[in-house]
């Protein structure tokens, strides 16, 4: 038999692409690799969707798990970008950069599920110290802990952490990343360590950065680097609102420091909100969850509206992102009536 690669129609292709991208983030075992190795290999257009939707993820910088199907993945949407048509690259980044936490909005998949439909809020991991200060862990981020009777020292050994630091003048409290140790008293800050970056937010109170006593810091941004013998040394404090990001790359070092506003900062660590997790779930469960998060309450005045399922991981509450999402890609109208939304197909 001849094989048709259009045999399933571009909505199922979509759907089935926005099933795997999410299953995949949450890890795949590996018969599921493998699954998902054949399934990409089946039909060129697998790849395509693949792609669109790995971009999406790219836009949000989401952490990506590791495994030999996600790489292949990767190597796979150079190929397919060429492809694509400038026109649906860009609806598809346009709409992608209104939403702060990324939305599937998935139609009947093609296939029975595997499992049942779940809803779940999920919380970032917190760690209560013995002093009683409170580390909020990023997906992916590991801490160690050094307490002494004169020193609380915690070491940041990968990805980004929030800290509320309970106040203790004479222990002082110390966040190592790299090279570098951040400061504090009785203050909240995140520190985020990046390939080649170490990042400093500081929402309240006032931290103090400087480098550790056994590295030197990268010059400040524009300094001379004639001397090749010299070694300027980072120390410099940090108030609310303020970001400080220092380069750890060899071939371009510097340092930057500036001032934050209250969205950049709430927008940037959105991370440590609440989440809501679906996994085809009917639109008329997860607008019941979404509204126990918002004063704005959605409501379904359509059943079969009230049918679509829902996969992704998005902000508790941010009813604009679903808003936005149906209204531009699905036939779903939308009526604000006051603090009321009404959802509705178009027809």
């Amino acid at each position: 038999m001849t094989h048709n690669p259009r045999r399933h129609s571009s909505s199922e292709i979509e759907a089935a692409a926005s099933d795997w991208v999410i299953r995949r983030e949450r890890g795949l075992n590996e018969p599921e690799k493998e699954e998902f190795t054949r399934w990409i290999a089946s039909n060129p257009l697998h790849a395509d969707a693949i792609a669109r939707h790995d971009q999406a993820w790219a836009i949000l910088d989401r952490p990506r798990s590791a495994g030999t199907a996600s790489k292949m993945a990767l190597t796979l949407s150079h190929r397919a970008t060429r492809r694509r048509k400038r026109a649906r690259i860009t609806a598809v980044a346009a709409s992608m950069f209104l939403i702060p936490l990324f939305v599937w909005l998935l139609r009947p998949p093609i296939q029975k599920p595997s499992a049942p439909p779940t809803a779940r809020v999920t919380m970032p991991q917190k760690q209560i110290l013995p002093d009683g200060s409170q580390i909020d862990l990023k997906n992916g981020a590991e801490v160690s802990i050094d307490f002494t009777e004169s020193i609380r020292r915690v070491r940041l050994v990968k990805g980004e952490a929030y800290f509320q630091v309970a106040k203790n003048r004479e222990r002082p409290f110390v966040v190592s990343a790299d090279h570098l140790e951040v400061k504090a008293v009785g203050t909240e800050f995140a520190v985020g360590l990046g390939s080649d970056s170490v990042d400093v937010i500081v929402t309240e109170g006032r931290v103090a950065v400087a480098d550790s006593p056994s590295s030197a810091s990268p010059p400040i941004e524009g300094e001379s680097r004639s001397n090749p013998t010299k070694t300027t040394r980072l120390s410099t404090s940090l108030d609310a609102g303020k970001r400080l990001i220092v380069d750890r790359s060899p071939t371009s070092q510097a340092t930057k420091s500036f001032e934050m506003t209250a969205a950049e900062m709430s927008d940037r660590l959105a991370w440590r909100c609440p989440r809501i997790e679906f996994s085809r779930t009917p639109l008329s469960e997860a607008v019941s969850m979404m509204n126990q998060y918002s004063k704005i309450q959605m409501i379904i005045d359509d059943p079969q509206c009230g049918d679509t399922l829902v996969s992704g991981i998005f902000r508790a509450g941010n009813t604009d992102a679903l808003i936005t999402v149906l209204e531009g890609n699905f036939e779903i109208k939308t009526e604000r009536v006051g603090r009321n939304i009404i959802l509705r197909r178009e027809h």
